[in-house]
């Protein structure tokens, strides 16, 4: 429960305050996100007049759950920006926030404030007071202040660093992405948030290679790829979990969409992604029954895929041949039409979308894959004598005595003859055994 009340103050009147203490303030720095040049005025205001950024990148996935806890309208916040009871919810989110921390690397917001009693680095704002950047640090310092307003009388007034009028929609979008998307000791984004976060970059018209820059990422390709795996989170949470936009629910689960992401390029059809698509679901929702390295199950979804279907459709009856003809990206009807195999196909993605046997299907999986990989070292042992005969034939084949010094002649000998008695010894025990 927070104890600090949001009281917001008309935009008109945040204006002319700002605008007016701008013009007084003597003090001035550079701000290189904004512009490699211009220096941008420092201000004194009163802890209550700035209000937060709706719109923040950080907090719209905990804005969406917040709303649906609350059975609100998504637009509570998205038309929000001036009203008391929308900037309330989010002083909550964000002390919230203000409050975590990872391990003993990041320490929390909250934590720092409280124990250095004072502002050390100035918020970001613009001319009408909304908060671009340093929307935690407010919210700690609200309520600190808030709890003790003698112990934290510093917090009475905050710093401000003031973005000029005029500045747009798109190059606010570009000063956030630029500060938080680099690398720091900054309480890291939720992966959905970034995501996202590229998506309405990418909406609103900013170019891929631009994109790519802000957040650092090696190549352009790169953006299509977290716009697709967010894709795929969302098709789990809209068709698996009935659960539209309740982001937290992946929160967990990053690695495993990326390996889906990745896996499903490499599938040839339709009918092979949706299949693949459907067992990573099921292992998503129990991921704790494949333990801390839920990640060495992901061929289940990828490259042991169809060995997967085959022998879940064995174990349950049913009949499945996944082996379908390379070609156009086409759906299941178009390439089974409406026989035996299309039949088969339809048992297997109900059976994989049957949430009363999650947990079970779960279990079949992990055991499959590990029956299969237990195939393969068996496999790969009953091998491996033929590889190393393979081996050791190319070795001979390129030793060469022309340019062999003669002082070498004798151990050389040596080697050759002890070959020679192994290849014998191997040979009459291969005779043995075929008989």
């Amino acid at each position: 429960m927070t104890q600090f009340r949001v009281a917001v103050k008309d935009i008109e009147e945040r204006r002319h305050e700002i605008a007016a203490k701008r013009a007084a303030s003597a003090d001035s720095r550079p701000f290189f996100e904004y512009s490699p040049t211009e220096r941008l005025s420092i201000i004194q205001l009163d802890i209550r007049i700035p209000i937060y950024n709706l719109r923040n990148y950080r907090t719209q996935t905990r804005q969406r759950s917040y709303a649906h806890a609350h059975d609100l309208d998504l637009s509570f916040f998205v038309q929000g920006q001036e009203d008391e009871g929308a900037q309330q919810a989010q002083h909550e989110i964000l002390w919230t926030l203000a409050q975590a921390g990872i391990g003993d690397s990041i320490i929390p917001v909250s934590s720092a404030l409280a124990q250095d009693g004072r502002q050390t680095e100035p918020l970001l704002i613009t001319s009408d007071g909304v908060i671009v950047n340093g929307n935690r640090r407010l919210a700690a310092m609200r309520e600190l202040y808030a709890e003790d307003p003698n112990r934290y009388q510093q917090f009475a007034t905050v710093q401000c660093i003031v973005l000029p009028p005029g500045v747009t929609v798109d190059e606010l979008k570009r000063i956030e992405f630029k500060l938080q998307m680099r690398p720091q000791t900054l309480l890291p984004y939720e992966w959905v948030d970034e995501a996202l976060a590229v998506y309405d970059l990418q909406q609103s018209g900013f170019p891929d290679t631009e994109i790519a820059m802000l957040k650092r990422l090696e190549g352009v390709s790169d953006v299509q790829a977290i716009i697709e795996r967010l894709g795929e989170a969302q098709i789990y949470l809209d068709e698996y979990l009935d659960q539209p936009g309740e982001y937290e629910e992946v929160y967990a689960h990053e690695q495993q969409f990326e390996d889906l992401q990745k896996a499903l390029k490499q599938k040839r059809t339709a009918i092979e992604k949706d299949c693949s698509r459907k067992i990573c679901h099921v292992m998503t929702k129990h991921s704790r029954s494949f333990g801390r390295r839920s990640y060495d199950y992901k061929s289940a979804y990828g490259a042991r895929a169809n060995a997967v279907l085959t022998r879940l459709a064995n174990r349950h009856g049913i009949a499945f041949e996944p082996d379908v003809e390379e070609g156009d990206d086409l759906e299941p009807d178009d390439i089974f039409g409406n026989g035996e195999t299309a039949a088969g196909y339809g048992a297997i993605t109900e059976l994989l979308t049957d949430k009363t046997i999650s947990e079970s299907l779960a279990t079949d999986i992990k055991e499959i894959v590990d029956e299969i990989k237990e195939e393969a070292r068996e496999q790969d042992i009953g091998q491996r004598a033929l590889r190393n005969a393979q081996r050791a034939n190319t070795l001979l084949s390129e030793l060469s005595l022309t340019d062999a010094d003669a002082a070498t002649y004798q151990p050389l000998d040596a080697q050759l003859q002890a070959i020679h008695a192994r290849v014998t010894a191997l040979r009459a025990d291969l005779s043995t055994r075929r008989d």
